[in-house]
């Protein structure tokens, strides 16, 4: 596919799309954006976009029309907001995105491009990096959903549409929707507020990162590549090397951060949660895109340098509503302006 293309971005004011919609529109491509808007603030910075606001879960096949091509961020988007809310994780995640994926076949939509989660491997028994043939074994509904879905959209694959899915690694670095409950961003915004990067846990524990502007970029590289190169694929989407234990992480982040330092408590105990993802794929096919990624101390510091230039970390704000994604889902159930399977009241 080519530039200038009619580019549908669900999530478009989330944390991602309101990175990612700039850079398409800069590329040429015309957005059209759906966000239900449960994250939108006074303060927010949001891109400029045709944004409607509708629940990705009654989009229609005339929301379709003229459209190119579907990039799919919208989801209940961590652990701790689908143990939260299960059913709705089950409808958005899954049967929300299946749905979106079927009208967009029948609408004459040439690509989806969904994004998923290296989450869908769950705690690894190896310290091998595991790539896109290896086992899954999801944990929780956030990652359980995603799989689901991750399944029936590669059995939709055909010479006119060409779904493709992007298993990212662990988000982290600055946007104008900024998100404070994804560990670099949280160690960040801890250091800078309190001169201590304070970890629960050994920090022995691998987690897969990247950097969400390469978020950005690795989904419109697969939007623009040629279709026999990218139908029906699965990528590992992070950079090479991507790998790195917590106790790294958190010293990467004090090393950035003037006067901060790392502790650990008393007695910390080793996290289970650990696995190693392999990237081999996606270098493969994108040379360029991964070869210009974001290595950890580079992108903690871009990281540092923007919540440093608009004080998103001073004082606790950071662990306010506008920050932590569960925190605000449950403020606005708890103010009647959501159902208890998330619709808009």
């Amino acid at each position: 596919m080519t530039r200038g293309l009619r580019v549908l971005v669900t999530g478009c004011q989330g944390y991602v799309g309101s990175v990612l919609v700039p850079e398409l529109t800069r590329r040429g491509h015309e957005v059209t954006g759906v966000d239900i808007g449960y994250f939108r603030t006074p303060e927010a910075r949001q891109p400029e976009s045709r944004t409607r606001s509708v629940d990705i879960r009654d989009l229609e096949r005339a929301d379709l029309a003229g459209v190119d091509a579907v990039i799919h961020l919208a989801s209940i988007s961590n652990d701790p907001m689908s143990h939260s809310h299960v059913e709705a994780t089950r409808q958005i995640n899954h049967e929300a995105t299946v749905r979106l994926a079927q009208l967009s076949r029948t609408a004459g939509v040439n690509r989806f491009v969904f994004a998923s989660t290296c989450s869908v491997y769950g705690a690894s028994a190896t310290s091998l990096e595991v790539d896109e043939q290896g086992l899954t074994d999801p944990l929780t509904p956030y990652a359980e959903t995603k799989l689901l879905a991750e399944r029936q959209l590669v059995d939709l694959a055909e010479d006119r549409f060409t779904p493709v899915v992007l298993r990212f690694a662990t988000a982290y670095g600055p946007s104008p929707m900024l998100r404070t409950d994804i560990v670099v961003n949280s160690l960040v915004a801890q250091g800078l507020s309190t001169r201590q990067v304070r970890l629960e846990s050994a920090g022995l524990a691998w987690r897969p990162l990247i950097h969400v502007r390469d978020m950005a970029r690795t989904a419109i590289a697969v939007l623009e590549a040629p279709a026999d190169q990218v139908r029906g694929e699965t990528f590992n989407a992070g950079p090479p090397g991507g790998n790195y234990q917590v106790i790294d992480i958190a010293r990467a982040v004090a090393a950035a951060i003037p006067g901060a330092e790392v502790s650990r408590p008393e007695g910390a105990q080793v996290d289970n949660r650990t696995y190693r993802v392999g990237f081999a794929k996606l270098e493969t096919h994108f040379p360029d895109l991964t070869a210009g990624m974001y290595r950890l101390e580079a992108g903690v510091k871009d990281t540092v340098a923007a919540l440093t230039r608009d004080r998103l970390a001073h004082g606790d704000q950071w662990l306010t509503s506008r920050f932590v994604r569960l925190a605000r889902l449950r403020e606005l159930v708890d103010g009647g302006r959501l159902t208890a399977d998330l619709r808009i009241r």
